[in-house]
């Protein structure tokens, strides 16, 4: 049996996006992880994007496919409602979930309540004192936010040097995140986390403790935490719901990036006139070997 652990016990939630009681309610029946019912749950057409976000098996895309090692550990920092959880707890002995908002962590015990390799820690990462080592570590859709949520003068650093203690000497650090420089956005897509026009371009100039980061600047952050080493790999449409996910080599080797279904974005929660065309663009950014520089988002191994 999955079993909660709080770090914090006067922990609260920080962070919601209304989805939370739809989410533990259903995951509250019988059998509700099942594929089969959840196609069927996300065919209804009133449900909102968190919920879909949430719930679709297209997220375990993103790390379906990496080569963990079957007899390895896992502290998945920033859990969300554990839309990818379910792939670490098939793939890994030990899986610690940490969820800052209890809200959250709750949806999570529902979801995998009879999973016995899972713990799921809710509070702040932070203020979790322990001794264990783990053999990785993941931020998913979670460094962008550290300023929001940490006091630190440097909490970009600080929370992959956080990450980098509780891994051990040859542990990987898995980070998905938008590129502050991706495609949809040079096309006109507000900021996924602010929600304005040409924001994370023009580099946050109203800084809401919320930025993400190009390509240069995400590595130069990663080697200075104290990592050696960073395999980029990028998910296309992007990170949130990917179709596919290509090495560094197989991207700019790629021929033929004009399938609009790799290129096209698929986040519906906010609407927003397109520039021009994506598709285009990005095969004209291939073909200049760019593509790399201008990807929707970023999953990141990060390595001694």
């Amino acid at each position: 049996m999955a079993k909660i652990i709080q770090i914090n016990p006067d922990n609260i939630d920080s962070y919601l996006d209304s989805s939370e009681k739809y989410l533990a309610k259903f995951f509250d029946k019988p059998e509700a992880e099942n594929d089969e019912k959840i196609q069927k749950e996300l065919k209804k057409r009133h449900l909102s994007w968190p919920i879909k976000y949430h719930l679709s098996p297209q997220r375990h895309m993103l790390l379906n496919w990496y080569p963990f090692r079957t007899d390895s550990s896992l502290l998945e920092i920033g859990a969300g409602c554990g839309a990818i959880t379910g792939v670490f707890v098939n793939k890994l002995k030990q899986i610690d979930s940490n969820e800052l908002s209890p809200s959250r962590a709750q949806v999570i015990y529902n979801r995998f309540r009879n999973v016995p390799n899972l713990n799921i820690l809710t509070g702040d990462i932070n203020d979790l004192k322990t001794k264990i080592q783990y053999d990785y570590v993941t931020l998913i859709g979670v460094l962008e936010y550290s300023g929001k949520y940490s006091k630190s003068k440097e909490p970009y650093l600080d929370i992959l040097r956080t990450s980098k203690k509780l891994l051990k000497k040859d542990g990987h650090l898995l980070i998905a995140i938008e590129n502050k420089l991706g495609l949809k956005y040079i096309g006109g897509a507000p900021e996924d986390h602010t929600g304005k026009l040409f924001d994370s371009l023009e580099n946050y100039p109203q800084s809401e403790g919320v930025r993400t980061f190009s390509k240069s600047e995400l590595t130069k952050l990663i080697i200075s935490a104290g990592f050696e080493k960073t395999d980029f790999y990028y998910p296309f449409p992007d990170y949130k719901m990917p179709q596919i996910v290509f090495s560094e080599e197989g991207l700019l080797n790629i021929k033929n990036m004009t399938n609009s279904s790799v290129l096209r974005t698929v986040d519906d929660s906010q609407d927003f006139i397109k520039l021009f065309n994506e598709t285009s663009l990005g095969q004209t950014l291939s073909d200049e070997m760019l593509i790399d520089k201008f990807a929707n988002s970023f999953l990141v191994d990060a390595h001694v």
